[in-house]
């Protein structure tokens, strides 16, 4: 997968790794522990995150959805 960072914005595309479902929760929630990893990694300081099948949202969203799906909320 990809995605492009714009730090002036602090804003990241993540291309197909982030897929909203109807009910709130993501589809295939390991592409958004990939994604998180690599913002680490990487140290990027994102604010929203869009992608193809998704309309911009809060990093924290993204964080929240992950930190559930491994059990640590």
């Amino acid at each position: 997968m990809m995605m492009v960072y714009f730090p002036k914005h602090r804003l990241l595309y993540g291309c197909d790794l982030v897929q909203p479902r109807p009910d709130g929760t993501f589809f295939m929630p390991e592409y958004l522990l990939e994604l998180n990893e690599a913002v680490r990694r990487e140290g990027l300081n994102v604010n929203q995150v869009f992608a193809m099948h998704a309309e911009p949202k809060p990093w924290a969203a993204i964080e929240a959805a992950v930190k559930k799906s491994i059990g640590a909320e």
